[in-house]
């Protein structure tokens, strides 16, 4: 996505997201934060699933919402991938029988003291 406005004093504003590894690598920051979440979670929860097991709780919250939406009448509200990786990790854990709360927990804590350092710390290697 681009976007660019031009401010009063005439200097140009410019937001960018680059998930494409157009201008840097993004794949390796995001598959190394992404592994270090399931490794959090997975040394919490028995039965947690890999990745790609992961990817489908997240792909199918994504098309549940689209099709709720679509079945009401309503504008869809795309999650954010924070979103979609808290929620489909909480899925995931209460599908291998862990309680509903506590998976909520630990997806929400995994999210922060896992995935998120470790892609600020991926950037910077």
């Amino acid at each position: 996505a681009f976007s660019a406005s031009s401010s009063s004093s005439g200097a140009v504003e410019v937001i960018t997201f680059d998930l494409d590894d157009t201008f840097w690598p993004t794949t390796p920051v995001v598959g190394a934060a992404n592994q270090a979440f399931v490794d959090f979670c997975q040394e919490r929860i028995p039965g947690f699933p890999d990745g790609a097991g992961l990817n489908e709780y997240m792909r199918a919250v994504r098309v549940e919402r689209e099709q709720a939406s679509v079945a009401l009448g309503e504008r869809h509200f795309p999650l954010s991938f924070a979103s979609l990786r808290i929620v489909g990790a909480a899925r995931a854990a209460v599908a291998a029988g862990f309680p509903e709360t506590d998976a909520i927990a630990v997806a929400s804590r995994g999210y922060h003291i896992a995935w998120i350092p470790e892609r600020g710390n991926a950037a910077k290697r």
